[in-house]
Protein backbone atom coordinates (compact mmCIF):
# COMPACT_ATOMS: atom_id res chain seq x y z
CA UNK A 1 0.00 0.00 0.00
CA UNK A 2 2.97 2.53 0.93
CA UNK A 3 4.44 1.55 -2.36
CA UNK A 4 1.03 2.53 -4.17
CA UNK A 5 0.41 5.55 -2.53
CA UNK A 6 4.23 6.65 -3.06
CA UNK A 7 3.83 6.10 -6.36
CA UNK A 8 0.24 7.63 -7.26
CA UNK A 9 1.96 11.03 -5.23
CA UNK A 10 4.92 11.06 -8.10
CA UNK A 11 2.95 10.21 -10.87
CA UNK A 12 0.55 13.13 -10.29
CA UNK A 13 3.75 15.26 -10.38
CA UNK A 14 5.86 13.74 -12.85
CA UNK A 15 5.23 15.51 -15.51
CA UNK A 16 5.68 19.21 -14.31
CA UNK A 17 8.44 21.45 -13.83
CA UNK A 18 11.51 20.24 -12.20
CA UNK A 19 10.90 22.85 -8.98
CA UNK A 20 7.81 20.43 -8.44
CA UNK A 21 9.28 16.97 -9.07
CA UNK A 22 12.11 17.85 -6.48
CA UNK A 23 9.30 18.87 -3.90
CA UNK A 24 7.97 15.41 -4.71
CA UNK A 25 11.29 13.93 -4.38
CA UNK A 26 12.06 15.57 -1.20
CA UNK A 27 8.61 14.76 0.11
CA UNK A 28 8.90 10.97 -0.11
CA UNK A 29 12.50 11.40 1.41
CA UNK A 30 10.52 13.21 4.54
CA UNK A 31 8.48 10.07 4.43
CA UNK A 32 11.60 7.72 4.63
CA UNK A 33 13.02 9.81 7.35
CA UNK A 34 9.69 9.89 9.64
CA UNK A 35 9.54 6.03 9.10
CA UNK A 36 12.98 6.02 10.14
CA UNK A 37 12.46 8.25 13.26
CA UNK A 38 9.37 5.98 14.75
CA UNK A 39 11.80 2.86 14.44
CA UNK A 40 10.53 1.46 11.50
CA UNK A 41 13.89 0.76 9.12
CA UNK A 42 12.86 -1.72 6.93
CA UNK A 43 10.10 0.84 5.50
CA UNK A 44 12.05 3.71 5.36
CA UNK A 45 14.47 1.42 3.33
CA UNK A 46 12.02 1.23 1.19
CA UNK A 47 10.73 4.45 0.53
CA UNK A 48 14.21 5.39 0.03
CA UNK A 49 14.60 3.27 -2.27
CA UNK A 50 11.25 4.17 -3.95
CA UNK A 51 12.46 7.74 -4.62
CA UNK A 52 15.72 6.43 -5.36
CA UNK A 53 13.93 4.69 -8.26
CA UNK A 54 12.07 7.88 -9.55
CA UNK A 55 14.86 10.04 -8.96
CA UNK A 56 16.40 8.19 -12.01
CA UNK A 57 13.15 8.38 -14.14
CA UNK A 58 13.43 12.23 -13.63
CA UNK A 59 17.42 12.73 -13.85
CA UNK A 60 17.18 14.37 -17.04
CA UNK A 61 14.99 16.89 -15.62
CA UNK A 62 16.29 17.49 -12.00
CA UNK A 63 19.54 17.86 -13.66
CA UNK A 64 21.27 20.41 -11.32
CA UNK A 65 20.25 18.42 -8.63
CA UNK A 66 20.02 14.83 -9.47
CA UNK A 67 23.39 13.89 -7.86
CA UNK A 68 22.93 16.01 -4.30
CA UNK A 69 19.30 14.26 -3.98
CA UNK A 70 21.53 11.03 -4.26
CA UNK A 71 24.10 11.21 -2.21
CA UNK A 72 21.41 12.31 0.69
CA UNK A 73 19.07 9.46 0.01
CA UNK A 74 21.93 6.82 -0.34
CA UNK A 75 23.34 8.44 3.19
CA UNK A 76 20.06 7.97 4.56
CA UNK A 77 19.15 4.78 3.00
CA UNK A 78 22.23 3.67 4.87
CA UNK A 79 21.32 4.53 7.86
CA UNK A 80 18.23 2.04 7.66
CA UNK A 81 20.25 -0.99 6.93
CA UNK A 82 22.55 -0.01 9.72
CA UNK A 83 19.36 0.08 11.99
CA UNK A 84 18.50 -3.40 10.50
CA UNK A 85 22.08 -5.11 10.73
CA UNK A 86 22.38 -5.00 7.19
CA UNK A 87 25.95 -4.03 7.40
CA UNK A 88 26.96 -4.97 3.55
CA UNK A 89 23.76 -3.10 2.16
CA UNK A 90 24.35 -0.18 4.44
CA UNK A 91 28.25 -0.19 2.94
CA UNK A 92 27.60 -0.18 -0.63
CA UNK A 93 25.22 2.47 -0.31
CA UNK A 94 27.99 4.71 1.75
CA UNK A 95 30.37 3.77 -0.66
CA UNK A 96 27.86 5.44 -3.70
CA UNK A 97 26.98 8.17 -2.03
CA UNK A 98 31.14 8.77 -0.83
CA UNK A 99 31.84 8.50 -4.85
CA UNK A 100 29.11 11.37 -5.98
CA UNK A 101 30.20 13.66 -2.00
CA UNK A 102 33.87 12.10 -0.84
CA UNK A 103 33.67 13.87 1.66
CA UNK A 104 30.10 13.18 3.22
CA UNK A 105 30.50 13.38 6.94
CA UNK A 106 27.50 11.09 7.28
CA UNK A 107 28.27 8.43 4.69
CA UNK A 108 32.06 8.21 6.16
CA UNK A 109 30.62 7.45 9.57
CA UNK A 110 28.32 5.18 8.82
CA UNK A 111 30.57 3.49 6.15
CA UNK A 112 32.92 2.90 9.45
CA UNK A 113 30.05 1.72 11.41
CA UNK A 114 28.89 -0.99 8.49
CA UNK A 115 32.67 -1.82 8.16
CA UNK A 116 32.71 -2.47 12.30
CA UNK A 117 29.69 -4.41 11.86
CA UNK A 118 31.11 -6.48 8.94
CA UNK A 119 34.13 -7.05 11.08
CA UNK A 120 31.68 -8.00 14.45
CA UNK A 121 29.71 -10.59 12.69
CA UNK A 122 32.85 -12.33 11.03
CA UNK A 123 34.43 -12.47 14.55
CA UNK A 124 31.23 -13.92 15.82
CA UNK A 125 31.45 -16.88 12.71
CA UNK A 126 35.25 -16.80 13.64
CA UNK A 127 34.44 -17.31 17.26
CA UNK A 128 31.94 -19.70 16.81
CA UNK A 129 33.63 -22.17 14.43
CA UNK A 130 36.32 -22.10 17.59
CA UNK A 131 34.39 -22.94 20.47
CA UNK A 132 32.79 -26.06 18.22
CA UNK A 133 36.10 -27.67 17.82
CA UNK A 134 37.36 -27.06 21.20
CA UNK A 135 33.48 -28.62 22.82
CA UNK A 136 34.35 -31.18 20.22
CA UNK A 137 37.79 -32.05 21.72
CA UNK A 138 36.24 -31.85 24.96
CA UNK A 139 33.96 -34.23 24.24
CA UNK A 140 36.36 -36.25 22.62
CA UNK A 141 38.86 -36.24 25.42
CA UNK A 142 35.88 -37.29 28.35
CA UNK A 143 35.17 -40.32 26.44
CA UNK A 144 38.77 -41.18 26.34
CA UNK A 145 38.88 -40.27 30.05
CA UNK A 146 36.29 -42.45 30.60
CA UNK A 147 37.65 -45.34 28.69
CA UNK A 148 41.13 -45.17 30.51
CA UNK A 149 42.98 -43.51 27.67
CA UNK A 150 44.50 -41.49 30.01
CA UNK A 151 47.27 -40.37 27.35
CA UNK A 152 44.85 -40.21 24.30
CA UNK A 153 42.48 -37.95 26.38
CA UNK A 154 44.82 -35.60 27.65
CA UNK A 155 46.23 -34.85 24.16
CA UNK A 156 42.89 -34.37 23.08
CA UNK A 157 42.23 -31.77 25.50
CA UNK A 158 45.22 -29.86 25.14
CA UNK A 159 44.43 -30.01 21.37
CA UNK A 160 41.06 -28.53 22.51
CA UNK A 161 43.02 -25.77 24.43
CA UNK A 162 45.08 -24.64 21.47
CA UNK A 163 41.95 -24.08 19.20
CA UNK A 164 40.70 -21.78 22.00
CA UNK A 165 43.85 -20.10 23.38
CA UNK A 166 43.16 -16.87 21.42
CA UNK A 167 39.37 -16.63 22.43
CA UNK A 168 38.57 -13.74 24.57
CA UNK A 169 35.22 -14.00 27.37
CA UNK A 170 33.95 -15.97 24.90
CA UNK A 171 35.98 -19.00 25.38
CA UNK A 172 36.44 -18.61 29.31
CA UNK A 173 34.47 -21.47 30.40
CA UNK A 174 35.42 -23.86 27.64
CA UNK A 175 39.34 -23.20 28.36
CA UNK A 176 38.37 -24.09 32.37
CA UNK A 177 36.38 -27.17 31.56
CA UNK A 178 39.32 -28.41 29.00
CA UNK A 179 42.10 -27.14 31.80
CA UNK A 180 40.40 -29.13 34.28
CA UNK A 181 39.74 -32.29 32.37
CA UNK A 182 43.23 -32.28 31.30
CA UNK A 183 44.43 -31.71 34.62
CA UNK A 184 42.67 -34.97 35.45
CA UNK A 185 44.30 -37.02 32.78
CA UNK A 186 47.75 -35.72 33.69
CA UNK A 187 47.35 -37.14 37.55
CA UNK A 188 45.88 -40.65 35.76
CA UNK A 189 49.33 -40.42 33.77
CA UNK A 190 51.13 -39.43 37.45
CA UNK A 191 52.22 -35.88 35.59
CA UNK A 192 52.23 -34.61 38.85
CA UNK A 193 54.03 -31.16 37.83
CA UNK A 194 52.14 -30.71 34.43
CA UNK A 195 49.09 -31.21 36.89
CA UNK A 196 49.43 -28.78 39.31
CA UNK A 197 50.70 -26.31 36.20
CA UNK A 198 47.25 -26.54 34.85
CA UNK A 199 45.28 -26.59 38.14
CA UNK A 200 46.77 -23.76 39.23
CA UNK A 201 45.95 -21.62 35.97
CA UNK A 202 42.36 -22.34 36.39
CA UNK A 203 42.85 -21.01 39.77
CA UNK A 204 44.12 -17.54 38.64
CA UNK A 205 41.33 -17.52 36.66
CA UNK A 206 38.56 -18.89 38.96
CA UNK A 207 40.04 -19.15 42.71
CA UNK A 208 36.76 -21.07 43.54
CA UNK A 209 37.21 -23.60 41.66
CA UNK A 210 36.26 -27.14 43.59
CA UNK A 211 38.12 -29.30 41.20
CA UNK A 212 40.79 -27.40 40.28
CA UNK A 213 41.54 -26.90 43.88
CA UNK A 214 41.13 -30.50 45.08
CA UNK A 215 42.99 -31.75 42.29
CA UNK A 216 46.20 -29.20 43.34
CA UNK A 217 45.89 -30.61 46.34
CA UNK A 218 46.16 -33.68 44.85
CA UNK A 219 49.62 -32.87 42.93
CA UNK A 220 51.21 -31.77 45.85
CA UNK A 221 50.75 -34.49 47.57
CA UNK A 222 52.22 -36.75 45.28
CA UNK A 223 54.72 -34.34 44.77
CA UNK A 224 55.63 -34.65 48.34
CA UNK A 225 54.57 -31.25 49.63
CA UNK A 226 52.25 -32.48 51.89
CA UNK A 227 52.15 -29.73 54.13
CA UNK A 228 50.98 -27.18 51.01
CA UNK A 229 48.97 -30.42 50.04
CA UNK A 230 47.40 -30.27 53.80
CA UNK A 231 46.89 -26.64 54.07
CA UNK A 232 44.65 -27.01 50.35
CA UNK A 233 42.65 -29.43 51.50
CA UNK A 234 41.76 -27.27 55.00
CA UNK A 235 40.53 -24.76 53.34
CA UNK A 236 38.21 -26.78 50.98
CA UNK A 237 34.24 -28.04 51.97
CA UNK A 238 34.59 -31.77 52.08
CA UNK A 239 30.95 -32.36 51.33
CA UNK A 240 31.19 -30.56 48.46
CA UNK A 241 29.70 -33.11 45.47
CA UNK A 242 31.75 -31.38 42.86
CA UNK A 243 35.70 -32.79 44.65
CA UNK A 244 34.17 -36.27 44.41
CA UNK A 245 36.42 -38.27 42.14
Amino acid sequence: LHVLASSRVFAMVSARSPNVQVKALLELKDLANAKLESGDAEEAAEQYTIALLRLKEVAAEVQAESQTLKALLLANRAQAHLKLRHWELALADCEACLKIQPDNAKALHRQSLAQHGLAEDEKRRSHGEVLKQALFCKTAGNKLLTDRQFEAAMRKYSEGLEWIEDLDQIGRDTWIALRANRCQARLKCGLWSEALEDAEAILLKEPGHPKARYRRAKALLELGRRQEAADALQQMDPSNEDVAE
